[in-house]
């Protein structure tokens, strides 16, 4: 009788396993697909990838799936709405845990213009690689 158990439970696993793969696959192309909020930019001009400051050459990621990321770390999550120009910064809370709202804009020579709102500072970003 135990011979036939082991056997069943191998089985078992192998199939709960595949679910599993099978369903993380599926969910994570829709949790990591492209921003939905972006699909009304202008073609070519995505927030999505990394982008180079350029008075301080720090590298900022906005990644496909919400995370921001300041040097390849992921210090907050963020939300774009593209009709108001803004993005949305919710640092995690190793970096504060505060919201930051700031207003974007692509300019003609392919550069990324940020605007704090609270403050009026402004940040000019290159598309990086």
């Amino acid at each position: 009788m135990q011979k036939k158990i082991i056997p069943l439970g191998i089985a078992a696993v192998l199939v709960v396993g595949a679910l599993l793969a099978f369903l993380t696959i599926t969910l994570s192309g829709a949790a990591f697909g492209s921003d939905p909020k972006e699909a009304d930019a202008p073609a070519g001009q995505s927030l999505v990838g990394t982008w180079v400051d350029t008075s301080t050459g720090v590298d900022v990621t906005y990644t496909a799936g919400g995370v921001f990321q300041l040097q390849g770390s992921d210090v907050a999550t963020y939300t774009t709405d593209n009709a108001a120009g803004t993005i949305t910064l919710h640092y995690a809370q190793a970096y504060g845990g505060t919201e930051k709202v700031m207003t974007y804009v692509f300019n003609a020579d392919d550069t990324l213009s940020v605007t704090e709102t609270d403050t009026g500072m402004t940040y000019t970003y290159t598309r990086g690689q």
